[in-house]
């Protein structure tokens, strides 16, 4: 039997205050007024206990002691650990809004996983560091101002693609190939085609339209 046991009306729980000492094996050890005793962590005790915070105890008659709340803890390190045993389902019937002045953190040892009709994120900046993407959806829209990627090794398939810009301009340091069935080239103005060396090859037959010709 505990050593904080009254010696009367043992089967009616009675309420005390002590002091977390150290952790013990399945609880702490905690002294209440002369007295020292191992107590556990009552299930509604969300507040992870420290050595040095003044606790409320339950004592029940057949000895059990549990620390229901933690009731003050003297200057130390700021911040609260909020433990949870087993898995948890936190249900909400309304808006839920989670408001730090600070940094938020989400952490997973295992999937971190997220379900929502309409999805919103709004950041200065950010940055996303993984090894493996995939995104999948019908529709895609984005708008930048300014766009730049770096990569090894870049695959790209489509079924159709259209691309419109107001100025485009390419630089392949070794070589550049384009595998196509058909091809068209359509410029409004002026084309200009320079290299070191120019090799045509054409199946059956190549027809240049023009009104003039110049060849140097």
């Amino acid at each position: 039997m505990n050593s904080l046991a009254p010696s009367l009306d043992l089967l009616k729980p009675t309420l005390d205050t002590g002091v977390i000492l150290a952790r013990a094996p399945g609880g702490w050890r905690v002294r209440a007024g002369r007295r020292d005793a191992t107590c556990r962590t009552a299930l509604s005790c969300l507040v992870e206990p420290r050595p040095g915070d003044r606790v409320l105890l339950a004592l029940e008659g057949s000895g059990a002691l549990f620390a229901l709340a933690v009731l003050d803890r003297p200057e130390g390190p700021p911040g609260l650990e909020l433990r949870l045993e087993g898995p948890v389902d936190l249900h909400v019937r309304g808006d839920l809004a989670l408001r730090g002045d600070g940094d938020l953190a989400l952490a997973s040892g295992g999937r971190l996983s997220g379900r929502a009709d309409h999805l919103e994120l709004d950041a200065r900046s950010g940055a996303a560091r993984m090894d493996r993407f995939a995104f999948l959806g019908r529709f895609l829209e984005t708008q930048v101002e300014r766009w730049h990627l770096f990569a090894i090794r870049a695959e790209q398939v489509f079924r159709r693609v259209t691309s419109t810009a107001r100025e485009s301009c390419r630089f392949v340091e070794r070589h550049d190939e384009v595998q196509a069935g058909s091809r068209r080239v359509l410029v409004k103005e002026e084309l200009t085609l320079q290299s070191g060396s120019s090799h045509l090859l054409a199946r059956d037959r190549v027809t240049v339209t023009a009104e003039q010709i110049h060849l140097n």
